[in-house]
């Protein structure tokens, strides 16, 4: 097996690589309202209303929120921030609800969280331009196999379509334990125009919240690759 480029090299993606990313996220559908009316506790999910009840705070944006121990971890230190859940699996999305409800009725978080059950594509449409002050990508699936790469998050798409949604000097924090999609990430960052890229930003990290495959990573002695954009 080819072994993949020592990070740093940052190859970057084919155009072609690009243009199946796309095709392919533009394919995903939401999901169905079927399983949206199966999750309680409703008044949790975003609805761009939210947006308006608390607009002087700043919204920071967790994609892939998982089972939401980063997300409400966060929450729960910083209450002049409003937070954003995002994330696509079901299972995911009645863990983090379910915390969410439990947290409510002790009066905590109440409307300060939202959870969006979908993908941040589906997401996107809903977020006015320049809402977001900060956006945070921990361990995104890293799709191993090559006939599943188009399925990464990250892409030139990804960037194009959350551009327009970032405030100034909005920050992006983005980290993995995967060296072959930290150089796919890196190439990524240092072909945007628009921003300050720190490329080893592990003391930017310091302050944030654990994650599970943060521990996990640790835990298996693999290398964590911090990545940290400011937009200019």
């Amino acid at each position: 097996m080819k072994a993949a480029p020592a990070v740093g090299e940052a190859p970057v993606g084919s155009e072609e690589d690009e243009s199946g990313a796309r095709r392919y996220h533009l394919s995903v559908r939401l999901p169905p309202a079927a399983r949206q009316e199966r999750l309680k506790g409703g008044s949790w999910f975003f609805t761009p209303g939210w947006l308006q009840e608390d607009a002087r705070l700043p919204l920071y944006l967790d994609i892939g929120s998982g089972l939401g121990r980063f997300l409400l971890a966060e929450a729960e230190k910083h209450p002049e921030i409003r937070y954003l859940g995002v994330d696509p699996d079901y299972q995911c999305a009645q863990r983090v609800i379910g915390k969410l409800l439990s947290r409510a009725s002790r009066g905590q978080l109440t409307g300060r969280v939202r959870f969006f059950f979908g993908s941040f594509f589906h997401c996107a449409p809903l977020l006015p331009a320049g809402s977001l002050n900060r956006v945070y990508l921990n361990y995104p699936d890293p799709w191993f196999k090559k006939r599943h790469l188009r399925r990464r998050l990250l892409c030139r798409f990804f960037f194009d379509t959350l551009e327009p949604l970032l405030a100034p000097v909005a920050e992006i924090f983005i980290q993995t334990d995967d060296d072959d999609y930290a150089n796919h990430i890196l190439g990524l960052l240092r072909g945007l125009e628009g921003y300050d890229l720190c490329e080893s930003a592990e003391a930017l990290f310091a302050d944030l919240s654990p994650t599970l495959y943060q521990e996990k990573a640790l835990a298996g002695s693999r290398a964590r690759h911090c990545f940290h954009l400011r937009k200019i």
